[in-house]
């Protein structure tokens, strides 16, 4: 009867693992990382007689800790995946994607520190250049889209814009025609929306939305994608203003399922912009609360970049409201002053900075 006791209790455990994986993922496709990340940390303290299903549930738990701003141990993760798969032939596609999601975190790393130099960039981009070249040997260029993606922000960063627009269009392109381990389609088409209206080709930025508003996304892309339509259309001559506020209240009722700072931050700017445009000062005041708010509470490395770009949207609210002589507008006005001045004199943690090795080869 041992034996028989013996599997019915590994069966139990590789059950309950399943069971946990799987309401893991059903939270990350909802973008709710705090609570996917919370289930998977459980998941890992559950024995597996399955490696490649604890790597597997270990990189799901890294990509959430990248959403949340917990950049160190994503980095442990990503590294500890990449080294125990990458000479497993069956979890080749793993590892890779492991080795994409360091870079990504290294570079968002690099954002919230505010240390995007051409040193630190050029590191990326070689780590980025290195893969492309395994993935040829290996012939499995297919795949190359994830690294073109890294490559095109790398590039932006690097200020070679036009080049960084192409090869994100390059990479949604080769999405679109192999898809594999990387990021959603959705994913891809926000950041050529983004770079585009960077550049001033807006009608290029709405048409490239406009193709992708069918396709099925979890609520962090819908979002994403909300923002640059939001920026597009507010950056039209004669601006869309009343399109640009319904997009935006769109993007807000979508982001109460959210779980992710950055975007967070991103849309009330958005939205504080974009109702102001519209005369709409009571949205705006809650917009900038919310952002407020949302600093202050923040404890990761994220905090850093969030003060940065909360300062930002306080300082473009004062400056539109600059002439705005309704009586309406003095107390928006003095929350975004007073917001400014909070933020600004938060004392914020130093965290580490990723050291060049820190990705694993």
């Amino acid at each position: 009867m041992v034996p028989k006791v013996r599997g019915d209790f590994m069966k139990h455990m590789r059950d309950n693992f399943g069971n946990l994986f799987l309401r893991a993922q059903i939270l990350k496709a909802q973008s709710k990382y705090e609570d996917a990340a919370e289930l998977l940390e459980r998941l890992l303290r559950v024995t597996v007689y399955d490696p490649l299903g604890r790597y597997t549930a270990q990189a799901e738990l890294a990509h959430c800790c990248i959403m949340l701003g917990r950049f160190p141990e994503a980095m442990a993760h990503l590294g500890e995946v990449y080294a125990c798969t990458k000479d497993n032939p069956t979890a080749r596609a793993l590892a890779f994607w492991a080795y994409v999601q360091q870079i990504e975190t290294l570079r968002c790393m690099q954002e919230a520190l505010g240390n995007e130099t051409e040193a630190n960039v050029g590191l990326r981009v070689r780590l980025i250049e290195d893969a492309l070249a395994w993935l040829k040997r290996v012939r499995l260029q297919k795949w190359n889209h994830a690294l073109l993606f890294q490559k095109g922000i790398a590039l932006w960063a690097l200020s070679k814009r036009e080049e960084a627009l192409a090869t994100m269009e390059r990479a949604y392109r080769l999405h679109q025609k192999h898809q594999g381990p990387g990021y959603s389609a959705g994913t891809y088409v926000w950041r050529v929306a983004m770079f585009s209206w960077e550049l001033g080709y807006l009608e290029r930025g709405l048409q490239v939305l406009d193709q992708a508003e069918n396709i099925h996304e979890e609520p962090l892309v819908q979002v994403q994608m909300l923002v640059q339509r939001v920026r597009l259309l507010r950056s039209l001559s004669p601006p869309a203003m009343s399109d640009a506020l319904a997009a935006a209240r769109r993007m807000i009722e979508l982001l109460r399922h959210v779980q992710h700072p950055r975007i967070e931050a991103f849309a009330y700017a958005e939205w504080a912009y974009s109702a102001i445009d519209a005369k709409s000062l009571k949205e705006a005041s809650e917009a900038l609360t919310r952002l407020r708010d949302l600093v202050l509470k923040e404890k990761s490395v994220n905090r850093l970049f969030l003060a940065r770009e909360a300062c930002k949207a306080f300082l473009s609210v004062k400056d539109l409201l600059i002439g705005n002589k309704q009586k309406s507008a003095r107390p928006l006005r003095q929350l975004a002053a007073g917001a400014l001045k909070t933020v600004e004199r938060e004392e914020v943690t130093k965290w580490p900075t990723c050291a060049p090795d820190s990705v694993a080869r």
